[in-house]
């Protein structure tokens, strides 16, 4: 069963929402789109991603990359988890429309008014009024 995973700790991240509010988020868009939550769902992680995958039964992990430097950091952390877990990596590059998109981008242009309806889902341009 495909699952999205949200890491909980990153000391370089500041994020709006909180980690709960985040996993709803996911889940309301993937409703909004019409994807069913039963077969796909929002889960946070709170250790390594090798002991998350070993508990669920994981044998295939999905990453998205948008950038060159992002395949560098993402392949090296492929083969270290293959070595602890023996799981497989797959990387899918990012749309070319969606490539340049961050948090940290959408998050600035959010604070100085700015219009990011193009960059996330309507649902969470709706609850970053509310922030």
């Amino acid at each position: 069963m495909p699952i999205f995973e949200i890491g909980t700790k990153n000391p370089s991240k500041n994020p709006f929402f909180s980690i709960n509010k985040r996993i709803d988020l996911i889940n309301e868009a993937l409703i909004l789109n019409k994807i069913d939550t039963k077969s796909v769902y929002a889960e946070s992680v709170d250790n390594l991603l090798i002991d998350f995958a070993k508990i669920n039964s994981v044998s295939i992990i999905i990453r998205g990359l948008r950038v060159v430097s992002d395949f560098d950091y993402e392949f090296q952390m492929a083969q270290m988890n293959f070595n602890l877990a023996d799981f497989e990596t797959i990387f899918i590059p990012a749309s070319p429309e969606y490539g340049y998109v961050s948090s940290s981008m959408v998050k600035e242009i959010f604070s100085y008014g700015g219009d990011v309806n193009a960059l996330v889902p309507s649902i969470v341009v709706e609850r970053l009024k509310d922030v």
